[in-house]
């Protein structure tokens, strides 16, 4: 039996259902995103961190900040071109239904 492909299985996946699953996660990585600020201030503030572990500790959490940030503006670019995309099929059916026939 040969492998399916990602594609192959991607394309078993129902559109509204990828559309679902991509809200949900761009809502968790918000409060991910949250939880993250939360421990980069409480970790900048903190008397009881040493100034180098701090200043290693802060860069990391940037670099959590930065990549959270781009998943959440990639994942709703993605969901906005499935909603565009939708919207213009439907159009496009739409306008096919009303054009008179020749």
């Amino acid at each position: 039996m040969a492998k399916k492909s990602l594609e192959d299985i991607r394309a078993l996946v129902d559109p509204e259902g990828w559309l679902r699953a991509l809200r949900e996660y761009k809502t968790a990585l918000e409060g991910n995103l949250a939880a993250v600020f939360l421990d980069y201030d409480m970790t900048e503030a903190s008397p009881e961190i040493d100034t180098k572990v701090r200043a290693r500790a802060l860069v990391a959490f940037e670099t959590t900040i930065r990549d959270l940030d781009w998943r959440i503006e990639e994942i709703q670019r993605r969901i906005d071109a499935a909603t565009d995309g939708a919207t213009g099929r439907a159009a496009r059916r739409q306008g096919k239904k009303q054009r008179p026939k020749s």
